[in-house]
């Protein structure tokens, strides 16, 4: 049963990427879409940490959605904006996320970074490779946060026992 939940899983994912870089190929591109995905990014960093969190806060400025959609839409959202949309937010998941997860949340950013510096890399290329890897990185942030729930739990649970 897992190993068909992950087929639906990959397969869902793909067909939903493809989605995306059809959509950001449009001309015009399909804007609604692009900002909301980046607002579902923004949420789901900003919600790892506590409202008052000086980094949270930090973060939702950083991640102006309102600002983005308006540069998107204009075309004035850049390559060197690309650039520094990619680096902090995977800067980010490895602040956020375990340390032993570094070195695959690093790959995936080197991979957006040189997909960025070929020829093939244009606007409705990066646009997928980086939501689908920033969003695997997220992912790994909360797998790693509710493994350690479920151990802290069962830890309890087994001190709990010990002391009946």
């Amino acid at each position: 049963m897992e190993r068909i939940n992950k087929q639906i899983n990959d397969t869902y994912r793909k067909a939903f990427f493809d989605l995306l870089e059809q959509k950001v190929r449009e001309e015009p591109p399909d804007y609604d879409w692009i900002t909301r995905l980046y607002a579902e990014l923004k949420e789901r960093l900003t919600s790892l940490l506590k409202p008052e969190s000086t980094l949270r806060k930090e973060m939702e400025e950083l991640f102006d959605v309102e600002l983005f959609d308006q540069m998107i839409r204009n075309k004035a959202f850049d390559g060197m904006d690309m650039y520094k949309l990619v680096t902090y937010s995977f800067t980010k998941c490895r602040q956020l996320g375990s340390p032993g997860r570094d070195a695959e949340t690093t790959a995936k950013e080197q991979e957006v970074l040189t997909h960025m510096q070929s020829e093939e890399a244009i606007f409705a290329t990066i646009v997928p490779l980086f939501l689908r890897n920033i969003n695997e990185s997220v992912d790994m942030v909360y797998q790693d946060m509710e493994d350690l729930s479920k151990w802290v739990a069962e830890s309890q649970a087994r001190q709990d026992a010990s002391r009946k």
